[in-house]
């Protein structure tokens, strides 16, 4: 009799449809950020849509205004990301309440409402704190307590309030800076309509993107049985435009050949980004296909390897005809 295992159906459908309010622990921030924005006013951004009766209707504020707020707590600046959150991420998920606001909504939403947001933010940070909440996410909202937490007096006095508050407004202002630089260069590096994930056409239904699986399986096999060179599956890779450059000399690099980091460096014409050449090869997800590996250091050392120099070195061995005894366990 075989091993039994606990039940396990990734494709299994729901027999009766999951609350969105038991995804999540009931302390969990995102329900907090959900309370306390459904409390706030926001006829600020409300009155100026509700001139407007032509069109498709809006994102609900409410909503954006909780997926800025929370994201913006969290870490996360870049609107392609929060896009791509509420498809993948559980608490974003509760926040859009099953809805995907695409990437340039969430950031003209934000520029539009700038000043709004700037200010509804910062009433969520008040509340917060008189919660007693001492981090709102990342953000701390007591400066002076989060330094050292060893103040004996329990109350701020005024003066320190005041300056409390105004560093809090300073760094709501950074915030929205930086999502703002952080959206612009990823516009000009995808495109304003494009996210900068999407897969290619091929790939995006389960019938053609088993065929390219089997496809790779299959060559990584002759690869690893000597009998193949080169790869044929197609590549779709996306990264900065100086990785796409390193990674495609990769694939000019011929099999059982190498070459160092600083000539990969003059061939994308940037002689002095030595350094940045090795980072672009760690970021590098498709190895053995973009061949990393045939990658060196100038004296003809090994270097770095994300999978382990014993592995590169095996590799490399591999295309030289040597024998190996594996490439799975060093």
């Amino acid at each position: 009799m075989g091993k039994t295992y606990r039940p396990y159906d990734p494709r299994q459908s729901f027999l009766l449809p999951p609350s969105p309010l038991e995804w999540l622990p009931d302390e969990h921030l995102a329900y907090f950020v959900l309370d306390v924005v459904e409390e706030l006013k926001l006829s600020a951004i409300t009155s100026k849509y509700e001139a407007e009766t032509r069109g498709q209707p809006p994102h609900d504020p409410r909503m954006m205004v909780a997926l800025l707020v929370y994201g913006y707590c969290v870490g996360e600046r870049s609107s392609r990301r929060i896009e791509k959150k509420t498809v993948e991420d559980v608490a974003f998920r509760v926040l859009a309440g099953g809805n995907h606001p695409d990437h340039s909504r969430i950031s003209e939403f934000r520029r539009i409402h700038l000043e709004a947001l700037s200010d509804l933010f910062f009433q969520v940070l008040m509340l917060c704190r008189k919660a007693k909440l001492v981090k709102l996410g990342h953000v701390a909202l007591d400066g002076t307590k989060m330094k050292a937490n060893a103040s004996k007096h329990k109350a701020m006095s005024y003066q320190r309030m005041k300056e409390d508050e105004a560093r809090l407004k300073a760094e709501i202002a950074t915030m929205f800076q930086e999502a703002e630089s952080i959206d612009a260069a990823e516009d000009a590096r995808h495109g304003k309509d494009q996210r900068g994930d999407e897969l290619p056409d091929e790939l995006r239904r389960r019938e053609t993107r088993l065929v390219r699986i089997r496809q790779l399986r299959a060559e990584l096999a002759e690869y690893f049985a000597g009998r193949r060179r080169v790869f044929e599956v197609p590549l779709h890779v996306k990264g900065s435009p100086f990785q796409e450059r390193v990674w495609q000399e990769l694939v000019g690099i011929p099999y059982g050949e190498t070459r160092s980091y600083e000539e990969i460096a003059r061939r994308v014409g940037s002689p002095g980004a030595v350094r940045a050449v090795g980072q672009a090869n760690g970021m590098n997800r498709i190895a053995i296909v973009l061949p990393c590996h045939r990658v060196v250091n100038k004296s003809g050392k090994l270097g770095g390897y994300g999978g382990g120099l014993w592995r590169k070195e095996r590799l490399l061995a591999l295309e030289r005809g040597q024998p190996i005894e594996g490439l799975l366990v060093p």
